[in-house]
């Protein structure tokens, strides 16, 4: 190779070098960092509590007690082992739910009950005892409503009902059971 080639080879070198350097110049370089996810760590705890929420009118709305309710503050929810929630209406015998873990949302306006699910509306001199049996139950307190989608057992007097999905209207004792309903009457004599 002569010397011509040489000095254009080395101009070309020259070249990517310098363009090289100025664009290391012009592009940031943003450190690699991690985007850690929040923590969801509990802030407080109580044991064997009992809180009651009030309504508009300053009475009673729910009574909400358990074994133990932990809150934390990244997502304001609160869990409780063994929740028991006594639930009131106007003029009309309360509702009790029983589970074994429940999980609070919306500052008290969702709550989720997991694992064997009870509900009971005793007898009044307007309404026959109830019992309900589910696995998982969603309450809307705010609502005055629950619902699950899993198989439910309710027994009312001396009948029985069996279905897949149900709704509860708690003010007015209302049930719409949603599907694949079953039904034992026993007729006294």
């Amino acid at each position: 190779m002569n010397r011509l080639g040489y000095i254009i080879i080395f101009i070309i070198v020259v070249a990517i070098a310098a363009t090289s350097s100025w664009l290391l110049n012009k592009v940031e370089v943003q450190p690699f960092s991690l985007v850690k996810p929040p923590r969801h760590d509990m802030d407080y705890f109580l044991t064997n509590f009992n809180a009651t929420v009030m309504n508009k009118n300053g009475k009673p709305h729910y009574i909400l007690s358990g074994t133990r309710l932990e809150h934390f503050p990244d997502d304001s929810s609160i869990d409780i082992t063994e929740p028991k929630i006594k639930l009131f209406r106007e003029k009309l015998s309360p509702w009790f739910v029983d589970a074994k873990l429940g999980r609070v949302l919306n500052r008290g306006a969702l709550v989720y009950l997991n694992g064997k699910v009870t509900m009971l509306r005793p007898a009044s001199k307007t309404e026959p005892r109830v019992d309900l049996t589910t696995s998982n139950l969603t309450i809307q307190t705010d609502k005055d409503f629950a619902e699950t989608r899993d198989a439910v057992l309710i027994r009312v007097a001396n009948h029985q009902l069996k279905a897949t999905g149900m709704r509860v209207y708690l003010d007015d004792g209302r049930l719409e059971l949603l599907s694949k309903v079953e039904g034992v009457y026993r007729v006294t004599n």
